[in-house]
């Protein structure tokens, strides 16, 4: 595909060697969309699965603590709980690992709530990644192409 300003992109060679000559904080860019677009199957199904589970109306902000945040300072993210809040992503742990028994307050069982959305979408998601790497590149690829015309 011929684009304006002398710009071809033929294929996934091309946009390597372009990749590699961005500047970091471009790439660090590119990499949390794409990854941020490819994860979000895990929240989907995290959230629909915990309104299926809830029994008591204490918990219905542990739903709206799943989530995507950017990782500080590499290019990578961390897709689960997160705490804000009434430290609401802390008690969506218990869910994974379970509590012993705790004084007048009982305990919470092991469901492995977590790992289980993982394990049954890890393949989505590896199969996404690519494409919405591909997607993310060509959206950066269009801002430049119009910055410079």
């Amino acid at each position: 595909m011929k684009l304006k300003k002398g710009i071809s992109l033929f294929g996934d060679k091309e946009l390597d060697k372009l990749f590699k000559t961005l500047p970091d904080s471009q790439k660090r860019r590119i990499i949390i969309d794409a990854e941020k677009k490819s994860s979000k199957i895990l929240v989907d199904k995290a959230k629909n699965k915990w309104k299926g589970l809830r029994k008591s109306s204490g918990t219905s902000g542990i739903a709206r603590s799943f989530g995507i945040v950017p990782a500080k300072k590499i290019a990578a993210i961390r897709v689960g709980a997160r705490n804000f809040g009434g430290h609401v992503g802390y008690l969506a742990r218990f869910m994974e690992g379970g509590t012993r028994v705790r004084r007048k307050r009982g305990r919470i069982r092991t469901s492995r709530f977590w790992s289980n959305i993982v394990k049954s979408n890890i393949n989505k998601i590896g199969k996404n990644i690519t494409q919405e790497l591909l997607n993310s590149m060509h959206k950066y690829m269009r801002k430049i192409i119009q910055k410079h015309t």
